[in-house]
């Protein structure tokens, strides 16, 4: 029995799983991209809005 054959067919991974973590590393890469960049619209005027419509989250990255 060849262990490194055996190791190797526990690591792989299925194309769905391949295809999920591919995309969150592209939304990483993404929200790293936005984090570099200035908003166009003030986080006053923003917050403004999201509270008059209902949304209270804490979350700054909203």
């Amino acid at each position: 029995m060849d262990l490194d054959a055996t190791a190797t067919a526990n690591v792989s991974l299925s194309r769905r799983e391949e295809e999920m973590l591919r995309r969150d590393r592209t939304l990483a890469e993404t929200l790293l991209l936005m984090d570099n960049c200035r908003p166009i619209i003030p986080d006053a005027v923003t917050d403004y809005y999201l509270a008059r419509s209902g949304l209270d989250c804490q979350d700054v990255r909203m």
